[in-house]
């Protein structure tokens, strides 16, 4: 609902326009990684369900907008692209450092609540304990899933059941790549 409240119409709607968006400020972006958010949003509701949680699709709307603040960066670094060339590992380590700072300041203006935007902000951590609320834990699982799967700008090919936050949600390594395999379907 927050979602359509601010004018993007329907979930699905809006990860596809976010990644046509990305698509048409960045070409040589990937498509795979024009999707990272619609990615993460399926992956963690889908950890939801499996794990019986009980807002699955609380956990999808955070994976949507986990990463926000990277679109309009994005279009940021290509207005700049228009008269200064920057390289592109320059522009990915910028937006890996700023976006969450962004996408915090866009969902607190947009209304979002405070308890949602501090689990969002936690999204990238490596940092847990048995205390770390779930929601994180299954954000960033998702979100290194998106990375592995190769919905992401960044690719990681780490072992995910090795994660700390997959080992505190006691997430099976074939739950895992139950998941990845189902996030595929989704998205292709």
């Amino acid at each position: 609902e927050k979602l359509k409240d601010i004018g993007y119409g329907g979930l699905p709607n809006f990860g596809a326009s976010a990644g046509t968006l990305t698509w048409q400020w960045m070409p040589n972006i990937t498509a795979p990684g024009a999707f990272a958010q619609l990615a993460t949003a399926y992956g963690a509701k889908l950890f939801g369900q499996k794990l019986n949680f009980d807002d699955p699709d609380n956990l999808f709307l955070l994976g949507l907008t986990h990463d926000i603040g990277k679109i309009f960066l994005l279009k940021a670094f290509t207005d700049i692209l228009e008269v200064k060339s920057l390289h592109m590992d320059a522009i990915k380590a910028n937006l890996e450092g700023g976006h969450i700072g962004v996408s915090s300041k866009l969902l607190e203006r947009w209304g979002f609540d405070h308890e949602f935007i501090r689990i969002l902000t936690h999204h990238e951590s490596n940092d847990f304990g048995d205390d770390t609320d779930k929601e994180i834990l299954i954000l960033h699982l998702s979100n290194m899933l998106t990375r592995k799967i190769g919905f992401s700008l960044i690719t990681d090919d780490r072992d995910l059941s090795e994660l700390e936050s997959a080992g505190i949600l006691k997430i099976a390594p074939a739950t895992i790549d139950q998941v990845g395999d189902e996030i595929k379907l989704i998205i292709q």
